[in-house]
């Protein structure tokens, strides 16, 4: 098993397995992401854990199927559909996703080769799924953290803990309930904020904004404040800052008012708080942190 600890999401995803995926970082870390990921035969497991809000756009890689376990989250969402603790998410080889979650989340995420579901369980149908009987699930992922920390020594062990996988997924299969909770809510704050993000140079006002969708300010509030625990306010300036640190990342040697100016951004001293509010470091700082190894620390168990 090896376990690494992140201070910020980018090299995080780099070592993601599953899927390709794009995280837009909205609140701090409190602590720290880390990963844990274990291998038998050639089924992938992953343990991602962090702390902050967050949302993020994905694709399952085309030779897979991929179950995602939820183990501890505080408000998700998934394709639009509300998700929960001990929930089950299924997606399809080279499916996309979007997906969002508040404050703490936790999932155990499984890969397995197309081929290998499809000869076990024939062609099977993504969504998310709950159970009547959250023992089962419950149990499942007890001894999903118990093979996570097993030292599989020899070709016996990883066929003995591979077919344990398999059967129990199996009796998972034959037990999943389609869990059709479309988050409506959510779908009206998705319109809003997938167009501050399109309109993000614009900088339009809260007023403005709300005037758009023919709400008031404070209905506009409180759709963010429900959804994804942020002001409107809040959520632009996140956005921004995650413009500004991809464009740091894409420049690493450049003088950072450099990049600012060619953002288009202003307020330069305000930006440089803004963003050490939301990611811990000024932008100097995080460009000097980025480009050092010292970022990711790994502990092999």
């Amino acid at each position: 098993m090896i376990r690494k600890k992140y201070t910020h999401v980018e090299k995080f995803i780099r070592d993601i397995k599953h899927a390709d995926v794009n995280i837009i970082q909205l609140s701090k870390f409190v602590k720290a992401a880390t990963l844990t990921s274990v291998n038998v035969k050639d089924i992938s497991i992953q343990e991602i854990a962090f702390d902050c809000t967050v949302e993020h756009k994905g694709q399952v890689h085309e030779n897979c199927y991929l179950f995602k376990l939820q183990k501890a989250i505080n408000k998700g969402v998934h394709n639009g559909v509300t998700t929960i603790n001990n929930s089950l998410i299924l997606s399809l080889p080279g499916q996309e996703y979007t997906a969002s979650s508040v404050d703490e989340y936790i999932s155990i995420t499984i890969s397995i080769p197309k081929e290998t579901i499809e000869e076990w369980f024939g062609t099977l149908q993504s969504g998310v799924f709950s159970f009547e009987n959250n023992t089962l699930i419950e149990k499942f992922i007890t001894r999903i953290n118990k093979i996570m920390s097993l030292k599989l020594n020899n070709e016996f062990h990883q066929e003995y803990v591979y077919n344990l996988i398999m059967f129990k997924i199996g009796k998972l299969l034959a037990k999943i309930q389609k869990f059709d909770k479309q988050n409506k809510g959510y779908q009206r704050f998705n319109n809003i904020s997938s167009f501050i993000k399109k309109n993000q140079e614009h900088e339009f006002s809260i007023k403005e904004i709300a005037d758009y969708f023919n709400i008031t300010d404070r209905t506009l509030r409180n759709i963010f404040m429900k959804e994804i625990g942020l002001s409107p306010k809040q959520y632009q300036i996140a956005i921004k800052m995650n413009i500004l640190k991809k464009e740091i990342i894409s420049n690493p040697s450049s003088f950072i008012s450099n990049i600012i100016n060619s953002s288009g951004m202003q307020y330069q001293s305000l930006l440089s708080k803004n963003f050490k509010e939301l990611f811990g470091y000024t932008p100097k700082e995080y460009q000097n942190m980025f480009n050092n190894d010292d970022l990711v620390e790994t502990l092999k168990i």
